[in-house]
This record gives C-alpha cells, structure tokens and sequence, in this order.
C-alpha cells in the first residue's frame, strides 16, 4: 500500500489481530484466496494489500504494524519510522521481538515456521468449513 512500501520487509506483514468490524479476534486464514477471515461476521481482510476487506462489515482495513530486519538480522517492530526502544527484564535496552530470527541459519528457521504456520492456517480453515 502507498506509504507502507518499508512495511513488509522480505514479504513479512504483521496485521492486528482485532476486526475492526465489532472487534472479534480475526483468527482464520484462508491460503488459498490469503484472505484473513474474522469468525463472528465472516469478514475477509485481502494480507497482500493492507488487510483491505473483500467480504463483509469490517468498514476498514486491519490495522498494519510496519516491521524491519535489524543489524543483526531479526524481524522486529518499528515505531513510525524509527526501531521502537524499551527496556528488557535484564535491565538493557533493547528492540521489541515480533518474529524469528533471520539470521545466518533463518533461511532454513523461516521455512520451517512458514510450512508449520500454513499447516495450522490449513487445519483451523477446514475446521471452521465443517
């Protein structure tokens, strides 16, 4: 989406969990059409173009939480356009964890959480078909 360009680092997109319809966890995700899907009211969020909503009441997109890769190679979340700072348990500063690493071994780490992602995306579709 125009302005989110920096957003989707690698193609990672990170999405609020809550429908802005009635505020239902938005908690299904259709593979085959992407589609995120809100069970109360059947609202569907297109993930490839900024949660826009395709079917239902949802009157706006899900809100976007822009995402980069760090020095280091972690995803992390950004605040505007600035890495978002705070204060871990150990008393350091540190950059708020959103995903896996991506690192030297993420390529490998990336694959494996996808494929494990997509097979639970799978199960809870055909669940919630039946």
């Amino acid at each position: 989406m125009k302005g989110r360009e920096s957003w989707a680092p690698l193609g990672y997109v990170a999405y609020s969990k809550l429908c802005t319809h009635l505020g239902c966890p938005v908690g299904l995700y259709e593979q085959e059409l992407q589609l995120l899907v809100c069970p109360c009211h059947q609202s569907m969020f297109n993930v490839n173009n900024g949660a826009v909503p395709q079917f239902g009441p949802a009157p706006r997109p899900l809100p976007q939480l822009p995402l980069y890769i760090d020095g280091q190679g972690f995803l992390r979340a950004q605040a505007g356009l600035q890495p978002a700072r705070r204060t871990g348990a150990s008393g350091s500063a540190g950059v708020s964890d959103v995903q896996t690493s991506h690192s030297h071994a993420a390529p490998c780490r990336a694959k494996r959480l996808r494929e494990k992602l997509l097979e639970r995306a799978r199960y809870i579709v055909q669940r919630a078909m039946r």
